[in-house]
């Protein structure tokens, strides 16, 4: 078969050597450019042009520590020699069809990357209002479960101390504001927390039934709608208990 004679960029007549290994002569046109389809596409650029070197891109994926640099480190590598190896590597007709090829390598990685970030932004848009809401209400349980327990340790200080509560509502948020010490306002059956969490009690003077008396805890940020209540009791001598404290007797 006859070699066909291409010119590189010095005007030197040069036989195609393409695809003869280290014994290739590279033209200049084609060792000093950069191979973008070496860069996004590496070990699967490699396979398609016989240059397994770009298989390191996966021992250099598990290296400790460096596993995060070693990679982009690779890839600009063989960025900067993809032209020469795949030329040496692989037959190619001419410097034209040489890139011509390479062309389709650099287009199919950059459009892979870009339609890969577009899928990652679209899947973080999706994730991360879930994320939010999910940390969000992770935070109001842990304020409920605080406040909840704050509750139940002053019915129950109460009760050791032979204090009754005025069971009305205002009469309720009354009585435990004086042993709930981050209260930072009160008005009327309202107790604002320093910490941005509202506490709303509601008394119906007996507290016997369910939903007759309960405390409605509103974590900051919360909308009313959001919030958590919890029953407050009077027993039989009238002191208070929630309903936990009672299920557990």
């Amino acid at each position: 078969m006859e070699e066909r004679v291409i010119i590189d960029a010095n005007n030197r007549d040069i036989v195609n050597t393409s695809g003869q290994g280290e014994n290739s002569i590279v033209p200049d046109d084609v060792a000093n450019h950069f191979n973008w389809g070496a860069f996004f596409l590496n070990w699967i650029w490699g396979l398609g042009n016989k240059t397994y070197i770009t298989l390191l891109i996966f021992l250099g994926s598990i290296i400790p520590i460096l596993n995060f640099v070693a990679p982009l480190a690779l890839c600009i590598w063989f960025g900067v020699e993809g032209n020469k190896w795949a030329w040496k590597n692989k037959r190619f007709q001419s410097i034209e069809h040489f890139h011509s090829y390479q062309k389709k390598w650099a287009v199919a990685g950059i459009t892979l990357f870009i339609v890969g970030i577009l899928f990652y932004a679209a899947l973080f848009a999706l994730i991360i209002p879930t994320l939010k809401t999910d940390i969000n209400v992770m935070e109001s349980d842990s304020v409920v479960k605080l406040e909840k327990n704050r509750i139940n340790q002053a019915a129950q200080i109460k009760k050791a101390l032979d204090k009754k509560c005025d069971l009305s509502s205002e009469g309720l948020a009354k009585c435990f504001e004086e042993d709930l010490h981050n209260v930072s306002d009160a008005s009327g059956n309202v107790l604002d927390l320093a910490t941005g969490t509202r506490l709303k009690f509601t008394g119906d003077g007996y507290c016997e039934d369910k939903d007759a008396c309960y405390v409605t805890i509103i974590p900051k940020g919360a909308d009313e709608e959001d919030a958590v209540y919890v029953d407050l009791y009077a027993d039989e001598d009238g002191y208070l208990y929630l309903e936990e404290e009672n299920e557990e007797e």
